[in-house]
């Protein structure tokens, strides 16, 4: 049980990110990106939603760090870097224009070759996962392209999930090669 500890609190944070898109009637999952909620100009929403990122990036580091510690460590350094960029993403808010959309960037292709990577598995998870990743693939290739959808809420929160996945894998296997 303890193995799923950091599955869970990513899932939280996941879960603390939609609550809050939810709970600010201005925000569109179809228009807007989750980012957006980060803004200085929306008070209290942006340092909630920016402490959760933050946050999320150093649950993302510590896991990379101690639960995945048995995995290739070509995986740990993605999941450490991804984390890293995540917390960037929150102290770094969307006020700073290029920054945000660089580390942004940064952290959504790392998480990509993260699932990239367990997709190569020849198994049913392996297949999940690609299948994951092809839909995650084609959002953002969509959204960037044609502007479909045209907020960037819709691709971030399918590879975060898809992501979440991944994770929840690597706790999986983390959980059966201790034993």
């Amino acid at each position: 049980m303890k193995c799923y500890i950091y599955a869970s609190l990513f899932t939280a944070l996941l879960l603390a990110v939609v609550v809050i898109a939810l709970s600010v009637e201005w925000f569109s999952f179809y228009s807007n990106a989750l980012s957006d909620l980060g803004r200085m100009e929306n008070g209290y929403i942006a340092v909630a939603f920016n402490g959760v990122v933050a946050s999320s990036g150093i649950v993302m580091i510590l896991f990379s760090q101690t639960k995945l510690l048995r995995l290739e460590r070509f995986k740990r350094v993605l999941i450490g870097l991804a984390g890293f960029f995540l917390n960037l993403i929150g102290v770094y808010p969307e006020d700073y224009h290029s920054i945000h959309f660089y580390v942004s960037v940064v952290f959504f292709l790392l998480l990509i070759v993260y699932i990239l990577l367990h997709a190569a598995w020849r198994s049913l998870k392996g297949y999940i996962l690609s299948g994951l990743l092809i839909v995650s693939l084609a959002l953002w290739i969509a959204h960037f392209t044609v502007r479909y959808p045209p907020g960037a809420a819709i691709p971030e929160l399918f590879t975060l999930v898809s992501a979440l996945a991944t994770i929840t894998l690597d706790s999986q296997y983390y959980c059966a090669y201790r034993r």
